[in-house]
Order: C-alpha cells, then sequence, then structure tokens
C-alpha cells in the first residue's frame, strides 16, 4: 500500500506539472534613427554598443523625439512567443549575387592567327536579407513581475558595389584582366540583454554613422516593450 501511495503521490505531481500555467509573452519593437543631437545629455548603462538608457533619461528622450520633426521610424511590429522561446521579426528584401564566376573561352582561327574571346558567367550565387530584422528571446522571472529579453536587432542597409580586378591565363598563355563585382553590406547591429518590468519598455541606443546628404552624425534607437500574459491550463 506504502508503494501505491508513492506512485499515485508521483503521478499527481505529473499532472499538476503538466498543468503548469503557461506565458505568453508579446514584444513590441520600433526602429529609430535620430540626429545624434537628440540623444545628447541622455544617461545610458555601459555606453556604447548596445547601451540601455536610464529611465529618467528614457523619459526625457521620448518627450524631446516627441517635438521632433527629424525622427525617422524605420520599422515597427510586433510578435508573440512563448517564454524562453527564440522569435523574430524581420522586414526585408532577398538579395541575391554571385559569389564565384566562370570563364567561357570562344577560340577562333583566322589563318595562322588564333584568338579568343572570354565570356565571364556567374557560376554560384549568395542570398542576403537587406532590411530590418530583430532576434529575440524573453524570459520572465518566477514572480512574473519581470521579463530578460535577450535582443539582437540590425539593419543592413543595401549593398554598395566594388570591383575586383580577377586574371585568367588562356591555353595560348595570353593574361586576360576581368572584373568580377561583389557587394558589400553596411550592418548596423546590437546584441544586448535587458531587464524590463512586466508591461514596461526600454530604449537601446545603438552607434552612431554620418548621414550621407547632410554629413550630420544619425543614431539607431530601439523601443523595446514586453508583456506577459498566463494561458489558463487546457481544460
Amino acid at each position: 500500500m506504502k508503494r501505491l501511495a508513492a506512485w499515485l503521490g508521483a503521478v499527481a505531481a505529473c499532472v499538476m506539472a503538466t498543468e503548469a500555467v503557461a506565458q505568453r509573452i508579446e514584444i513590441e519593437v520600433c526602429f529609430l534613427e535620430v540626429d545624434a543631437e537628440d540623444v545628447q545629455g541622455v544617461v545610458f548603462e555601459n555606453d556604447g554598443v548596445g547601451s540601455i538608457a536610464l529611465a529618467s533619461s528614457r523619459d526625457a528622450l521620448v518627450e524631446r523625439l516627441n517635438h521632433r520633426k527629424e525622427t525617422d521610424v524605420l520599422y515597427s511590429s510586433s510578435v508573440v512567443t512563448a517564454n524562453g522561446s527564440q522569435a523574430t521579426v524581420k522586414a526585408v528584401t532577398e538579395y541575391i549575387y554571385p559569389t564565384e564566376f566562370g570563364v567561357h573561352v570562344a577560340t577562333t582561327t583566322n589563318g595562322t592567327t588564333v584568338s579568343q574571346q572570354l565570356a565571364i558567367v556567374p557560376n554560384y550565387f549568395a542570398m542576403r536579407e537587406v532590411g530590418v530584422i530583430l532576434t529575440v528571446t524573453p524570459e520572465v522571472t518566477s514572480d512574473n513581475r519581470l521579463i530578460n529579453l535577450m535582443l539582437t536587432p540590425a539593419i543592413v542597409d543595401p549593398p554598395t558595389w566594388e570591383n575586383y580586378d580577377c586574371l585568367y591565363v588562356d591555353t595560348v598563355g595570353n593574361e586576360h584582366h576581368y572584373n568580377a563585382r561583389q557587394p558589400i553590406f553596411p550592418v548596423r547591429s546590437m546584441d544586448t540583454r535587458l531587464t524590463v518590468p512586466n508591461g514596461g519598455t526600454a530604449v537601446v541606443g545603438g552607434v552612431a554613422i554620418e548621414d550621407r546628404e547632410t554629413s550630420g552624425k544619425r543614431r539607431l534607437l530601439v523601443f523595446a516593450k514586453a508583456s506577459s500574459t498566463a494561458l489558463a491550463p487546457a481544460p
């Protein structure tokens, strides 16, 4: 009988574990690009890439941005995921570009003269996503008051193209030079971990970049809000 009671107790514990309330976390994100002057005086923890604005500075920053016309909203979205599960939100365009090239040779003979003409043909391709990409993993504390967020936001800009000089030596021994165009993708990214109150918002500040049109400095900001709701166990 004691063994049966112990077994029933173990079964009951398993049932309670499977009926544990699950957590669903909604994460709202907004990517902003602002003038670097707009974040002057804002106090960040761990100032630099992936730095987090303190609450007092965050409120002042929001108030300041509300009166600015030069603020660019790059992307705004939300995603729902389970506690501890990684989620990805993105707004991208796929760029397909060649990674390897082949040389096709056409040989012509005119009397004793042999000439070769080259055709450069791409053989292999790769794909790169260009746009806004955010990977986030939330973890709710046991008291449901705080949410830890592992954030990896990135903005990949359209590529600039560079010509690389390549050399091909044909069967006659002649050297031929040709250009192989390859893309360079500018990337602004952060990798940070932060804690927000359930339903609260954090501001993550990125690196400053130079505005090509005005030669001024621009800075990427990411606003992240996380909220947790409990899901009732299945009947």
